[in-house]
């Protein structure tokens, strides 16, 4: 049920409605219970899935933080962490694990081949994944005591505006804010305009994702074909794509929980202005990155110093950085593709890191900007194409000679998100007159009527609709 479809404007309005009339005790399970009707609409019986998931970590929290045993403490949370992965695993990389299998027995000439598994992706199962994950290991760190009520529990696994694609949120920051929805629902009124114009940039930035998705389809379908400039536009044309979907997901879900009076947590800063690798996924993707750094890659980094002796840093840091980008990548997706992605940053931060450690001074800003976002578009190249040898013919493809303007579509669309991240900035930071003089509502008016001015737009000019989100596919 994606947030541009009708479908999802008919299972709002009356969730509002109810919302506002309901007995305030029977909000959180009216949001519950919309949740779990939201997961349910395209996979029902993944609903029951999210459930056990949701009953099991919850039991184990309890059980985790009810021990004084660290030996137990420390098996339950290993059981928790590998049921997880396994559960994952199975939905996410069991097809991918028996077609690598199968190869593997073709080449040693063994004819008994594995049977194909084809098993459908819940919606959301990575993000599902990480939450209950990092509940359960902030409950064994006692960072947070587990939730004491299980209803309260289950809107925090089930939430439906971040269920879909994230932001990855923490239980103790999404908990505490959900308990307090009944106290904060008489003030929607004073959260609708902000709700509407956060929802509206979402849109708006999915709209110019949209139209630069034939620009970069052309490329990736066909990469023998073209000029240079051709691959050149349909590799920026491709990360610009996935950035305006995300981004856009990323503030159609914020204001969609900002209704609720819940504030979910911003997960992109800018990217492209980053001027460093480091930077850049400090910008990227923030939760998962956050995530990844408090969860897999300082845990794993510290196991690395004790078992070296703390010997043999710079290599071990770049050791610790190619198995946690590697992951990161594997996390998207099964496929070698994905790893290669991440491995590529991997390598991209062990190189950064081992620059900086020899002494070498930082580059003039510009061309730190430009390597780094070389860096970071020509990395998008595996991760967009459906093989090695498509990824090869795009590489190929960019050293071809010859040269051609861009499309329109292209022009048009990078124009409309380079606007877009300036008001993005402005609203974050409010430092301008349009984010402190003009009233909300005002501004809440300004957004709908760009919103309908790019939709004439979309569908007059280019005839195109809307596509799904990219990220719902991990």
């Amino acid at each position: 049920m994606a947030f541009t479809t009708l479908t999802f404007a008919l299972f709002l309005s009356p969730l509002l409605v109810l919302f506002l009339c309901a007995w305030p005790k029977a909000l959180l399970g009216l949001l519950t219970l919309a949740s779990y009707l939201f997961y349910a609409w395209a996979q029902p019986a993944y609903a029951l899935l999210l459930l056990g998931i949701t009953v099991a970590t919850d039991f184990l929290g309890k059980q985790i933080a009810a021990r004084e045993s660290q030996h137990t403490r420390k098996l339950m949370i290993s059981v928790g962490v590998a049921a997880n992965l396994a559960l994952l695993g199975v939905f996410k990389y069991g097809g991918f694990a028996i077609d690598n299998l199968a190869r593997l027995l073709r080449d040693l000439g063994i004819h008994s081949q594995p049977a194909p598994l084809s098993i459908a992706l819940p919606l959301g199962s990575s993000f599902i994944t990480f939450r209950s994950i990092s509940y359960l290991v902030d409950v064994f760190r006692r960072k947070i005591a587990p939730c004491r009520s299980f209803p309260l529990f289950a809107l925090h696994l089930a939430y439906f505006p971040q269920i879909a694609s994230g932001p990855i949120e923490r239980a103790d920051q999404l908990i505490p804010q959900l308990e307090n929805i009944p106290s904060l629902r008489e003030k929607i009124l004073e959260r609708l305009p902000e709700a509407v114009s956060l929802f509206a940039l979402g849109w708006a930035r999915k709209h110019f994702a949209d139209l630069l998705a034939p620009v970069s389809a052309a490329l990736f379908d066909n990469p023998a074909g073209g000029s240079a400039a051709f691959a050149a536009f349909g590799v920026l044309a491709y990360g610009l794509q996935i950035y305006g979907d995300f981004a856009g997901y990323t503030n159609m879900a914020q204001g969609v929980s900002w209704l609720f009076g819940v504030r979910l947590v911003e997960n992109f800063n800018l990217p492209y202005l980053a001027k460093d690798m480091d930077d850049f996924w400090r910008r990227w993707h923030i939760s998962l990155s956050t995530w990844i750094r408090e969860y897999l890659h300082l845990p794993l980094s510290r196991k690395l110093l004790m078992w070296s002796q703390r010997r043999f840093l710079v290599a071990l840091q770049a050791v610790s950085y190619l198995v946690t980008m590697s992951l990161i990548g594997l996390w998207h997706g099964a496929s070698w593709n994905f790893v290669l992605w991440g491995t590529l940053h991997g390598s991209y931060l062990a190189v950064q890191h081992l620059y900086f450690k020899l002494g070498f001074p930082r580059l003039p800003k510009f061309p730190a900007w430009l390597l780094t976002q070389l860096c970071v578009f020509l990395a998008w190249i595996p991760f967009r194409a459906e093989s090695s040898v498509a990824a090869s013919a795009v590489l190929k493809g960019l050293v071809r000679p010859g040269w051609t303007l861009p499309p329109l579509q292209f022009v048009y669309a990078l124009a409309g998100l380079m606007i877009l991240d300036r008001l993005s900035h402005v609203r974050i930071s409010g430092k301008s007159w349009f984010a402190t003089r003009l009233p909300e509502h005002w501004r809440a008016g300004a957004w709908i009527a760009a919103c309908i001015w790019l939709f004439l737009v979309e569908y007059t000019i280019w005839g195109q609709q809307s596509a799904q989100f990219i990220y719902f596919q991990f």
